[in-house]
């Protein structure tokens, strides 16, 4: 399977509900200036970016593991959950669908490109800080063979290091267990409008 290159900031699935007219959705855009082009399209081809997930400074066939190996599954998982969350009858709230959707709702506060730049920019601004508990941290969890101070590492690693443990720190703040079972411990139910 080839590595994906639509990177879904708005899943597939959410999507899908909005759809009519054999599934298709509508799309509008700006393609020259300020005319506006609309088209129907399909789930797959709206909401997202090109290469948004793509992780640089890291030999390519990983460059877009994000994507394919993290943000795809948890999608799936959620797909799953959100087929219960509109069943006309009771849902089961099992351990697995709690923290499947629990992931989810947790991935959507980064996953569009404005998030997702505001997100990296801080990383960059905290890496740039000398504090003493990052010296601290960095003297406690560096490899022997690293440089002796949080600053010179910083200053021999290449240009796109930020983006690479900005994009590891994301997916622990997605999967944080922590985080997940507070989430996953409240009372959950469900109510329709009409």
């Amino acid at each position: 399977m080839s590595d994906p290159k639509k990177h879904h900031f708005i899943p597939q699935f959410l999507l899908a509900e909005w759809a009519v007219n054999d599934g298709k959705l509508w799309r509008f855009t700006r393609p020259y200036g300020s005319k506006i082009a609309k088209k129907e399209v399909s789930p797959a081809e709206i909401g997202y970016e090109r290469f948004l997930y793509t992780t640089p400074g890291i030999p390519e066939e990983y460059a877009q593991q994000f994507e394919a190996k993290f943000l795809s599954p948890v999608d799936g998982r959620a797909a799953s959950a959100h087929k219960w969350l509109l069943k006309d009858e009771p849902i089961v709230w099992t351990q697995a669908i709690r923290s499947d959707w629990t992931r989810f709702i947790g991935s959507m506060f980064f996953r569009t490109p404005e998030n997702l730049v505001a997100y990296k920019q801080a990383i960059r601004l905290v890496l740039r800080q000398d504090t003493p508990e990052l010296r601290a941290a960095y003297l406690r969890d560096k490899p022997d063979d690293w440089p002796g101070t949080f600053q010179e590492a910083v200053a021999t690693v290449a240009p796109d290091w930020v983006e690479v443990v900005a994009m590891e720190i994301l997916r622990k703040l997605i999967d944080d267990g922590e985080r997940g079972e507070k989430i996953n411990g409240m009372v959950w139910t469900t109510g329709e409008m009409n």
